[in-house]
């Protein structure tokens, strides 16, 4: 059994924090690999991989981004972390990047906003 002190010292992966990483500039393996590195490094047990902000669109699900994610995966498996990936970019989820959407109106998302008025007398 292994001893509670040295767990609370030395938590396995699972139990240390694990940063939303925003990958939110052009994808490059080498880089992201680099800052996962440094991720672990201080301390985190992984990361959750999130394509966010200024990412270019075109670069999120090519085969570049499947590259990336590959490189910090397999990194993540190398260094005995855990790496999540977080499947949309931007919000709302499930347009994969508004693709979805092209020439495909009836995926559209739509919405009903509801008002309330009260009118006193």
């Amino acid at each position: 059994m292994t001893d509670p002190k040295e767990l609370f010292l030395t938590p396995p992966a699972i139990h240390r924090p694990a940063p939303f990483w925003f990958w939110n500039d052009h994808l490059d393996a080498e880089r992201l690999v680099a800052q996962f590195d440094d991720l672990v490094d201080h301390g985190a047990g992984g990361a959750v991989l999130h394509a966010r902000g200024e990412l270019p669109n075109e670069e999120y699900l090519s085969p570049l981004w499947f590259e990336c994610t590959k490189a910090v995966a397999e990194r993540a498996k190398e260094r005995g972390v855990l790496a999540w990936l977080y499947d949309e970019l931007g919000w709302p989820s499930g347009s994969a990047g508004k693709r979805v959407e092209v020439g495909m109106s009836r995926c559209r998302r739509r919405f009903w906003m509801g008002y309330r008025y009260y009118i006193g007398g």
